[in-house]
């Protein structure tokens, strides 16, 4: 890409959200419109871009570390990690995370030549001027996150472009650089660190301006320590949209966060990641537990969750899914086909497991108190520092967070009917345990279980009050017949049938209109045979009673003292039906009988795959199958929930 192009795009990150700005580089006015996958070539003086140039192109850490160490060195008082460049206003952290020279080309990817660079940050970048990492460049991006807004920017701008299917598959857009992934590396090093250092007790960070902040907050985290700096920057600078002019160390970290969950469709970006390895690693980093699970700002409204859950489950389209991102309604966003659904929705539950695991210690308050203490008490453990309110306040952004995922509307509605292991790993994180707990131990579902549980009890006993009994009484002599009992029983019974009937219909059409495979799929499943197949039969039972009945009056048969085998075999196989249905009832709302049901239908799978395959091959395979449910039986009943709930 050409730096001159003056149509060149710049995506800016507003201090009050995850807004995208889009602004031409005409406008910029000696801003940078450079691509950082490109070298720089800015047309400045020698004398200005001579460090910031080669702390951006210099392959060679030795060099680096001489040259800058020369510099620092000849500038006697003059800190050279608070000066920045005149056109960028780029500091030599923002020039460094931007070498991918260094980074690629010289390390060759290693991880002990990427540590090489990070002591070399983390013990001499940094120390020398610790407010850098949260100070901006004139395009407002802190060090290290320019380079992860481009790749999240390149990422959607490849999707958005009119490319054929299969280019797609030669194009990596959902693989992350190594580049990228050591940006955010480095962050969550940053975060991790405390910068104040051992020499000494006091701070030596600057940021923004504390005079809302207690007395008692200041003295807790110890006085305030100015830092080495240049005549250009005893001045107020503006930090995240407020005048600051100094502060104490642990503001940095909430910059940092902050700014990162700014940046648009990041999170989204992160779980498109196809490596799995590559996956668990980055949502594992320091950085994006506090800024992208732990906090509510990334995930916005949610509707990208929602739009994702939409396009995995609609599996039966022809055409390409698409869907849009939260903040952009007009966007069309990622463009998918048919065989990558599963890998949406294989995303979108692994979003549930990660909020799910998140911990007090993502909590930045928590984790600074913490880090403190060890600092002060160095044998002293870390759980003992927490206090009540410390765990009391977690646990409030915690539910805040959670209330903001179980609050999407359809969420469970759509969970529910994808496959049966998505449905298995969603239905045993927290995050959605508490939301069918809630939604199970609500009134209108509390009323909902004791109407069917009625309409249960009333369905066995009109049965056997109603066709059951009458077909023993056949003959038109028998005093003992009870027409009246016989009427009203068939009256409830049909009127039970129509109830479950009705419900069975809908909720069979809504899993139609959600997916016409997955409704087919679960059409003949064993839930659903024990809901519909009871139900005919005693329909059957009702009919073939009231027929012989009806030729009897009518002297239509001489067979007065014969009971017929087609209704002796439709009692008597109906009777079990009917309990197996209340059963399956039962099953939803009690853990263990749900463990019992499980194992006996992985039992039965067991035997199918034993009938279709080598004997000798599934001995062994068929006991750990079955045992595995058996391990799981405390949480696998989670899974029937989502039946009461849909």
């Amino acid at each position: 890409m050409d730096p001159t192009m003056t149509n060149h795009v710049v995506t800016l990150i507003p201090p009050a959200g995850p807004k995208r700005v889009r602004r031409s580089a005409k406008y910029t006015k000696g801003r940078s419109s450079r691509s950082i996958w490109s070298l720089r070539d800015e047309s400045i003086s020698e004398e200005e871009k001579k460090l910031f140039y080669y702390f951006q192109t210099c392959p060679s850490l030795p060099s680096l570390r001489t040259e800058f160490r020369n510099k620092n060195c000849n500038n006697g008082n003059l800190n050279i990690c608070a000066e920045t460049e005149e056109i960028t206003g780029r500091s030599l952290l923002h020039c460094i995370g931007l070498n991918e020279r260094l980074i690629m080309v010289s390390t060759g990817g290693s991880d002990a030549a990427i540590s090489q660079i990070n002591r070399f940050i983390m013990q001499e970048l940094i120390p020398g001027y610790p407010s850098a990492v949260t100070e901006e460049d004139n395009n407002n991006f802190i060090p290290f996150t320019e380079i992860i807004i481009e790749w999240v920017n390149n990422r959607r701008d490849t999707r958005k472009s009119k490319i054929a299917a299969d280019d797609l598959q030669t194009i990596s857009t959902r693989a992350m650089p190594r580049m990228v992934e050591w940006s955010l590396e480095i962050l969550s090093e940053i975060l991790d660190s405390d910068l104040s250092g051992d020499a000494s007790p006091q701070s030596s960070f600057t940021s923004i301006d504390t005079s809302n902040i207690s007395y008692q907050d200041l003295n807790l985290f110890g006085s305030l320590h100015s830092a080495r700096m240049s005549p250009k920057h005893t001045g107020r600078k503006n930090i995240m949209g407020k005048q600051i002019s100094s502060m104490h160390r642990p503001f940095h970290r909430e910059i940092i966060v902050r700014k990162i969950a700014a940046i648009p469709h990041l999170l989204e970006e992160l779980l498109l990641i196809e490596d799995k390895e590559q996956l668990h690693h980055i949502f594992e980093l320091s950085i994006v537990r506090k800024a992208l699970l732990f906090g509510t700002e990334s995930f916005g409204d949610g509707k990208w969750l929602i739009k994702m859950l939409d396009a995995a489950i609609k599996v039966n389209d022809s055409s390409m899914i698409a869907f849009s991102s939260h903040r952009e309604v007009s966007d069309p966003g990622f463009q998918f086909a048919e065989d990558e659904c599963r890998f949406l929705a294989e995303a979108a539950i692994f979003y549930l497991e990660c909020v799910s695991k998140v911990n007090i210690f993502d909590d930045l308050r928590v984790f600074h108190k913490i880090q403190f203490s060890r600092k002060v008490f160095p044998n002293k453990k870390g759980s003992r520092v927490l206090s009540k309110s410390d765990v009391q306040q977690f646990q409030e952004c915690r539910d805040e967070l959670f209330h903001n995922v179980t609050a999407l509307e359809g969420l469970v509605r759509r969970i529910s009917v994808m496959d049966d292991d998505l449905v298995k790993r969603a239905s045993v994180t927290k995050v959605l345990c508490r939301k069918l707990d809630k939604s199970i131990s609500s009134d209108f579902a509390a009323a909902l279980a004791l109407f069917d549980g009625i309409n249960h009890i009333l369905l066995v006993v009109t049965f056997r009050l109603g066709p059951a009994e009458a077909l023993f009484y056949l003959s038109r002599a028998d005093e003992s017949f009870k027409p009246h009992q016989y009427i009203i029983a068939n009256v409830v019974l049909v009127a039970s049938i129509v109830y479950f009937a009705t419900r069975t219909i809908y909720s069979n059409k809504a899993k139609y209109a959600l997916s016409h495979r997955l409704f087919w799929s679960g059409l003949f499943s064993g839930s659903n045979f024990l809901d519909v197949v009871p139900l005919v039969m005693v329909l059957f039972c009702i009919f073939f009673t009231d027929i012989i009945l009806r030729q009897r009056a009518c002297k239509e048969t001489d067979k007065f003292n014969i009971i017929p085998w087609p209704g002796r075999i439709a009692v008597a196989l109906t009777t079990p039906f009917l309990w197996f249905r209340i059963l399956n009832y039962i099953k939803i709302r009690n853990k263990h009988l749900a463990t019992v049901i499980l194992c006996f239908n992985q039992i039965v799978k067991d035997i199918k795959c034993l009938l279709g395959t080598d004997v000798s091959n599934m001995v062994s395979v068929s006991p750990l199958l079955s045992s595995s449910f058996i391990l799981l039986g405390t949480d696998v009943s989670k899974i029937f929930k989502f039946h009461i709930i849909f």
